[in-house]
């Protein structure tokens, strides 16, 4: 990929990753810069791009080995139903915002197992809370480790058909809402920073534009298997 900041004004040796079109850099002074494609409707005027180049970037980075083993910022974790884990873990309202998600294993364009459909990223993923060495806590994976659909909501939010057919498939999904409004208002607000920096900030540390659309299913039986505290490898 490559950002707009690093190309001339006028230059278009740049192509579109998804539909291969020329793109032209718009580096004025009245909007934030950005690319352009060269033909009317992209693709060589056949009717646009089936995938932007912020959805294609977001899929390869939380894809790519460098997130092996990284923790990303999720929403509030569970509590109904997840009581005894969480007891265990020493979880409580004050410290429930350092359960965060471990990236174990990630690939783009997951097959749902029994179903015709597709996720942005597949995972296989565990809860990861993080310990304090001043209190003696171990930073330990909470649970068992579960496989989670994660998709990359640019225009369209999923709806109740995607749900089911996660729970069908005994998926956990969450759904990271990032649009290029959200990036210019924050490049605006930052301007030291580069697109793709804001951008890796509301996929990784940022929570609050992530959403669960099924929550993953922790090892709750038999008691022993509980007490997975030590780190995934």
């Amino acid at each position: 990929m490559v950002s707009v900041d690093d190309v001339d004004r006028g230059d278009s040796t740049v192509t579109c990753p998804s539909c291969s079109d020329a793109l032209i850099p718009k580096k004025g002074d009245l909007v934030s810069h950005h690319f352009s494609h060269k033909s009317k409707n992209g693709g060589g005027g056949g009717g646009g791009c089936a995938e932007t180049a912020l959805h294609r970037y977001c899929k390869e980075f939380l894809a790519s080995r460098s997130r092996l083993g990284k923790c990303m910022e999720i929403p509030d974790p569970p509590t109904a139903g997840y009581e005894r884990i969480w007891s265990i873990a020493g979880l409580n309202e004050h410290n429930r915002r350092s359960i965060k998600m471990q990236i174990l294993s990630s690939k783009t364009e997951l097959r749902f197992p029994e179903q015709n459909r597709f996720a942005d990223i597949g995972m296989k993923a565990g809860l990861y809370l993080s310990g304090s060495e001043s209190r003696g806590i171990p930073s330990r994976i909470v649970g068992a480790a579960f496989p989670i659909a994660v998709e990359i909501c640019v225009t369209n939010p999923k709806g109740p058909d995607y749900i089911r057919d996660l729970a069908s498939d005994g998926l956990a999904g969450l759904e990271i809402v990032i649009n290029g409004q959200m990036v210019n208002e924050r490049m605006e607000r930052y301007p030291a920073r580069t697109w793709e920096s804001v951008v890796n900030t509301l996929l990784m540390p940022s929570f609050r534009n992530k959403r669960w659309l099924r929550l993953p299913d922790l090892l709750t039986e038999p008691e022993d298997d509980l007490d997975l505290f030590t780190r995934w490898r």
